[in-house]
């Protein structure tokens, strides 16, 4: 991460009067004061609610009906609206005054809160590689599971999967970037880092080994190889993907294939 995207991202977290959330990796909250907020505390269902309202893509007001048919599918309709009443009131006590009604829904107010994942999102439709690129820490919430299952669940689940195709790309794209202008060597940094948020992507691995070999070490590439292919058995009790395998026995012959074959679609 350069100096400047550095300094960046933290004039942005330091906003006054903000709750800061990071939803990349573990969750953190953390009030204005600069307290942490533990998710825990707040139950694992008006968790999910309180990330559910924050992360809606696009942003915007959710109807009340909805929030309490996701949340509370098995309870009556004016149950379920009390329960979210509830919820509600006991979340202001952990995160303040961040949302808001009007007619019938709730709206994040964008003004009161920062999100990790807000900010990715803008940097993706800007081309702010470098932005996106060191907002990224690893999947979207973790640890999806102690928020509870069900609808939010899936939710999460597809969420993830688009966050994180959107990032590989913006890696590959940085370090393509940089590789046309020679800096091979920071190509390979990008996509290490990309390795550390994403270590069993397998696309990115292949980019990875390509921009090592075109820094000239060839050994290190194939040393990725092998870190993956242990990462697999072990995780998953399989072997990498047979193009990944393919581009290991092409680099261990010697040959130096081209980046752009590999970089994401």
């Amino acid at each position: 991460m350069s100096a400047d995207v550095e300094g960046d991202l933290a004039s942005n977290e330091k906003e006054q009067g903000q709750v800061r959330v990071r939803c990349f990796g573990e969750l953190q909250i953390m009030r204005p004061d600069g307290t942490h907020v533990h998710p825990m505390f707040m139950l694992p269902r008006r968790a999910a609610l309180f990330l559910y309202l924050a992360l809606a893509d696009p942003p915007g007001a959710i109807p009340r009906d909805e929030l309490a048919q996701m949340f509370w599918p098995f309870q009556s309709p004016g149950a379920a609206q009390h329960a979210l009443d509830k919820s509600l009131f006991s979340l202001r006590q952990y995160v303040g005054e961040v949302w808001e009604t009007a007619d019938s829904a709730i709206v994040i107010v964008r003004e009161s809160l920062w999100c990790d994942v807000w900010v990715f999102r803008e940097a993706i439709a800007n081309g702010d590689l470098e932005r996106a690129t060191a907002l990224y820490r690893g999947p979207l919430l973790e640890r999806p599971g102690l928020f509870g299952a069900g609808e939010f669940q899936m939710w999460v689940e597809e969420e993830r999967e688009r966050l994180r195709q959107a990032a590989i790309g913006s890696f590959a794209r940085l370090a393509h970037r940089q590789g046309q202008t020679g800096a091979w060597k920071g190509a390979a940094q990008t996509l290490r880092q990309a390795a550390r948020a994403e270590p069993l992507d397998e696309a990115n691995l292949r980019c990875l080994m390509v921009t090592l070999v075109q820094a000239g070490d060839r050994d290190a590439a194939l040393r990725a190889y092998e870190l993956l292919r242990r990462r697999l058995a072990l995780r998953h009790g399989r072997e990498p993907e047979r193009e990944t395998e393919t581009l290991a026995e092409v680099i261990g012959r010697g040959a130096t294939p081209p980046l752009e074959p590999f970089l994401p679609a």
